[in-house]
């Protein structure tokens, strides 16, 4: 028997019976709605003026050829939650079919129920503490990537990795870089450059563009000056903000290569830029701010606008019978390639060099790491596992 969900006002009769049982199911959740009755519904229903936007920013109804051939068959529209593995259970795609009418042809069978076309996609996501986290992976993102509630997700996605990812290999105590942040210190307002010599630690690299010339930098003259103090608050912008996404990580070393390796010493590049791939594959994460052009411009950059709908606090009963609160939104269409460090062709060794990713651009924070792969574009390719299990490892 299906679970009925218990909503709030504003839906209509249909998406009053919305659950996660039928979403989850492989026929998935029926809903009658020729182009007109869609149309006009979603001015009604708040559910349904979602599924409307969903479909109308990917494509024209008309335009679709499945829409004209059969324009004499009652139309329906079908949601039905995607669960990608180490993912759960984080879209919702949105299909539309004809009744009593197939395709030939029909692609992604394994998705689409018989005789459908996928049409648009919307996210759903609950809070971590909620009873519908159990069955609904994603969690919303807040609009400040610079948040407290932005660093409480930030933490729990590292200790998931840490703790439960199956292809990523646990962080490692490693020899640090030659020199290394120690972002760790008391003393308010101030770090310190620190000359490993072989210590062992665990620690975090640093992935920007820099934009231009930076006012404080290594080089034969300042390095060892830096090593009795660097005033925090005279380092670029962006800088500070992965001082303290390290520090709030409980990590205490950043490695920056403005400030680690001597900017006026050919010899000292040579050296260290030979080793990048053990300076990022060694560290326990990467960070990358690609959402600055420069290092003035920080990591946390707000959203600029509402590029998303919500409808929040759908509550609903969940499989196990327990009641839960969902949200559900229109997707936010973003180019990856429109992020500044996403353009630096030298960025491209940093992302694929580092065991964990995570990600500040434009108005959000995401994780890339060996378990969790994006399933296309920036971040879809990764290094092969042995790489980062240690050389003797290898095939």
């Amino acid at each position: 028997m299906a679970t009925q969900a218990i909503m709030e006002n504003d839906l209509c009769e249909v998406c009053q019976r919305l659950s996660l049982e039928a979403l989850l199911s492989s026929e998935g959740f029926k809903h009658i709605s020729d182009p007109e009755l869609l149309k006009s519904s979603g001015f009604k229903c708040r559910l349904w003026s979602l599924v409307y936007e969903s479909i109308s920013s990917v494509t024209s109804l008309q335009s679709l050829d499945p829409w004209r051939t059969a324009s004499n068959s009652p139309r329906f529209t079908i949601l039905r939650g995607l669960e990608r593995e180490n993912f759960g259970l984080d879209h919702i795609l949105v299909f539309c079919g004809f009744v009593g009418v197939t395709f030939e042809g029909q692609k992604n069978k394994d998705i689409a129920p018989l005789g459908t076309y996928l049409v648009g996609r919307l996210d759903i996501s609950a809070v971590e503490e909620d009873p519908a986290a159990k069955f609904v992976k994603r969690r919303q993102i807040p609009r400040d990537p610079g948040s407290d509630d932005s660093m409480f997700m930030v933490s729990q996605l590292v200790d998931e990795c840490i703790n439960t990812h199956p292809r990523c290999r646990a962080p490692q105590t490693t020899i640090l870089p030659t020199r290394i942040l120690d972002v760790g210190s008391t003393f308010e307002d101030t770090i310190f450059l620190l000359i490993s010599e072989d210590r062992k630690a665990r620690y975090a690299a640093f992935s920007y563009c820099w934009g231009g010339q930076q006012a404080v930098v290594a080089t034969e003259d300042s390095w060892v000056a830096m090593t009795q103090g660097i005033t925090l608050s005279l380092l670029p912008k962006t800088i500070q903000d992965a001082v303290a996404v390290t520090q709030k990580l409980g990590l205490q070393y950043l490695w920056v290569d403005a400030l680690c390796i001597k900017q006026d010493s050919e010899e000292d590049w040579a050296t260290e830029s030979s080793k990048m791939a053990d300076i990022y594959g060694n560290a326990t994460l990467t960070i990358a701010a690609t959402g600055g052009s420069n290092c003035n411009s920080g990591c946390f950059i707000k959203a600029s606008g509402d590029t998303t709908h919500t409808l929040s606090k759908i509550s609903l009963l969940l499989p196990d019978l327990s009641t839960g609160t969902i949200s559900i939104c229109t997707e936010s269409i973003k180019d990856p390639m429109r992020e500044p460090l996403n353009r630096r062709a030298w960025a491209l060794q940093e992302r694929l060099l580092s065991p964990r990713l995570l990600v500040y651009s434009s108005g959000t924070v995401s994780w890339q790491c060996q378990t969790k792969v994006q399933p296309a574009g920036i971040g879809s390719a990764r290094l092969p596992d042995f790489f980062f299990r240690g050389t003797s490892q290898l095939p």
